[in-house]
């Protein structure tokens, strides 16, 4: 019998969870005469989930900002089912509170299990944004937290943004890594804001902004693999990455990269 599977095919099948790049908006409106209160759910999830699946072999499971207290894992078992856990504009706060306040205790500890899942050999993708890391006006509230424990780098305690409307250019400092091998006009890619982040020692960084500012750090943690991505996969800090012809497949060269070590 002849095989006519696909290379794509024959790689390993990973499972991913996707969290956040969600947000409710709430609109003020004035036609002229009277004010109304509109507003809808913003999903700027849409960009990574096709980029990471056009792989073919990468299942993604996304989990909205709102839907985090009912659906997303409550032990590292739960989590372990799942190659990688990628977390996108989510803020600490949001991981950790649960819908029922008369409840108590409300529930475990997210954040503990996450690092736990990275002990046991998991993977942990933080992806910049204004509710990342640091986030706008501290927010985001990852310093000091179990994540921070585990990531590569040194999250601020406050607000971490640095806006660049006029691009933040991309330096690549290992460009024969198994990620980046290959991907080439770099020089297409701007930024319009990143979070500022400081690498831990032992780290590895791969990318820096054109400020020296580390852009994509990885490091090993007990078992398992982090990395911090400084700025974003969508709007709005992406700028013109996401029209660089690289885009969907950095994202699906690294998630693959931090699950396997090898491509």
């Amino acid at each position: 019998m002849s095989n006519n599977n696909t290379k794509e095919d024959n790689r390993k099948r990973l499972h991913v969870l996707y969290v956040g790049d969600t947000q409710t908006g709430h609109f003020l409106t004035s036609p002229g005469v009277g004010l109304y209160l509109s507003g809808g759910r913003m999903d700027e999830s849409l960009h990574l989930r096709s980029a990471l699946g056009s792989d073919g072999a990468i299942e993604v499971t996304h989990v909205a900002s709102g839907e985090i207290s009912e659906l997303l894992p409550v032990s590292a078992r739960d989590f372990a089912l799942y190659d990688a856990i990628v977390l996108s504009d989510i803020t600490a706060d949001t991981l950790l509170l649960y819908s029922d306040p008369k409840q108590m205790p409300p529930g475990p500890n997210r954040l503990n299990m996450i690092k736990e899942y990275v002990e046991n050999g998991g993977v942990l993708l933080m992806i910049g944004g204004w509710f990342s890391f640091g986030g706008f006006g501290g927010q985001a509230r990852y310093h000091g937290s179990p994540l921070e424990e585990v990531l590569p780098v040194v999250i601020k305690d406050g607000d971490d943004r640095k806006e660049t409307p006029e691009g933040a250019g991309v330096k690549v400092l290992e460009p024969g890594h198994p990620v980046l091998t290959g991907l080439t006009a770099w020089d297409e890619v701007l930024f319009a804001g990143y979070n500022v982040l400081k690498a831990k020692p032992g780290s590895r960084v791969l990318l820096e902004t054109d400020s020296g500012d580390p852009l994509l750090v990885i490091t090993s943690w007990g078992k398992g693999t982090t990395c911090a991505f400084a700025s974003d996969c969508g709007p709005t800090w992406v700028g013109t990455m996401l029209s660089w012809a690289g885009y969907s497949k950095f994202w699906c060269r690294l998630i693959r990269f931090l699950v396997q070590g090898k491509l």
